[in-house]
């Protein structure tokens, strides 16, 4: 979960954890963000955690 002033995150802050990750021997498996541009809006980041939280459970 990540939360910046941008619509989306630089790739190159995802690849710190992909690469930490594999180098561990963990699946990676994906990550949410939230734009927070415009302030943090707590219902919409119980969404995205629940949302994300539904697809970890039906990957495994």
């Amino acid at each position: 979960m990540s939360t910046s002033s941008s619509e989306a995150i630089d790739r190159s802050f995802i690849n710190s954890f992909t690469d930490t990750f594999e180098y561990l021997g963990i699946q990676y498996r994906g990550f949410a963000h939230l734009d927070c541009k415009n302030g943090f809006a707590l219902s919409e980041a119980k969404k995205a955690v629940e949302d994300f939280v539904n697809k970890l459970d039906q990957a495994v």
